[in-house]
């Protein structure tokens, strides 16, 4: 894997998700400024979501939607091979 990684946790659905530096800088610079610092925030959703949900748009993306504030959310791909091994 490339990059420091932020962190690296299994979720509830029982995948190991990983957020490298990289990956981070691309989330918080370009797509979601209003994001910086709240990698803590992102963490404990993923680790403790209380929901998770398929994307509407794209079934290989789960949402993990945290307990109380809704302003932090994670999205997550599936690892290609678990996608395959869905369908």
């Amino acid at each position: 894997m490339a990059g420091r990684v932020i962190f690296s946790v299994r979720s509830p659905l029982g995948y190991q998700v990983t957020l490298t530096r990289n990956r981070w800088r691309e989330v918080v610079r370009y797509k979601h400024p209003a994001l910086a610092g709240s990698e803590q925030a992102l963490r404990r959703c993923v680790e403790a979501p209380a929901m998770v949900r398929e994307s509407i748009k794209d079934w290989s993306v789960h949402l993990y939607l945290p307990v109380r504030d809704m302003s932090t959310c994670a999205l997550w791909l599936l690892p290609r091979r678990a996608r395959s091994a869905l369908w």
